[in-house]
């Protein structure tokens, strides 16, 4: 479908085409079919005949860490995501994604034939269960789930996503990219001013039977 769309462009001549692509697509094995397919849809869009297009590499988002609709509801006490404690992981807002691609936008001729990362900052589930802590005001405990044989056989693409980001997680290039973003989008938000500004979701909601500690 992604090709499609560009064909579309092309023929429509659209001045500007902006392609929102994937965080480490161009090293994704193609056991991790999403991130690989963003790829793939990168070198096509490459070989078109275009006035002027660019990419966006969106990471991981922090509102993933809150997703009631796949019943994955952050609740105060406890923050879980798909990667152990330990493993850094590149996290940026939703809206922050598109903010900055709005601002680039403006200076197609700027961004013509360039990629931009959209990464706010890089943390563990530690660090960042310890901002939610000091948000929520409760101790909190972080959990990797689901279990990792259980992702391998139920989810097999996002499995191997995980485990290319965990193959990553020690990377010194992410720093550059960072500011790279944050160059393009100065106030973006990291996971604390995010919590904050979002209060009226998790705020209500504990784990069950956790005890308060005051």
């Amino acid at each position: 479908h992604g090709k499609i769309i560009l064909d579309a462009c092309q023929r429509a001549q659209i001045k500007h085409v902006l392609l929102m692509s994937s965080e480490l697509a161009d090293v994704a094995p193609k056991e991790a079919g999403h991130s690989r397919s963003k790829k793939e849809l990168e070198v096509y869009l490459q070989g078109l005949e275009l006035d002027c297009y660019s990419i966006r590499r969106p990471s991981s988002f922090f509102e993933n860490f809150d997703d009631p609709s796949v019943y994955h509801p952050l609740c105060r006490g406890s923050l879980k995501n798909l990667y152990k404690g330990w493993v850094q992981v590149n996290y940026v807002a939703t809206a922050d994604v598109g903010k900055a691609t709005v601002l680039t936008a403006q200076n197609p001729c700027e961004w013509n034939g360039k990629t931009l990362a959209c990464i706010t900052c890089r943390d563990t589930g530690e660090e960042l269960t310890k901002v939610f802590s000091k948000v929520s005001g409760i101790s909190c405990t972080y959990t990797a789930a689901p279990l990792q044989f259980i992702l391998r056989q139920l989810l097999t693409d996002l499995y191997h996503m995980v485990v290319l980001r965990r193959a990553t997680s020690a990377g010194s290039w992410w720093s550059e990219e960072i500011r790279a973003f944050r160059k393009v989008l100065p106030n973006a938000v990291d996971f604390e001013q995010l919590l904050r500004t979002q209060q009226t979701g998790w705020s209500d909601r504990m784990v069950p039977n956790f005890a308060i500690q005051h």
